[in-house]
């Protein structure tokens, strides 16, 4: 399971915290091995309400 954004408030203050992460090289590996690529562009927009 990966995750390549999350997004959510910080807890006291409210403000919006991002994280990013690429996908590591061993789960690109799985996905290949699979036939899929895991070059596909993230989603754009915003996430649901």
């Amino acid at each position: 399971l990966h995750a390549w954004r999350l997004r959510f408030p910080q807890p006291t203050t409210g403000a919006p915290v991002e994280v990013t992460a690429p996908i590591p090289a061993d789960l690109v590996d799985l996905v290949a091995e699979g036939g899929y690529s895991a070059d596909a562009p993230p989603p754009v927009g915003s996430p649901p309400a």
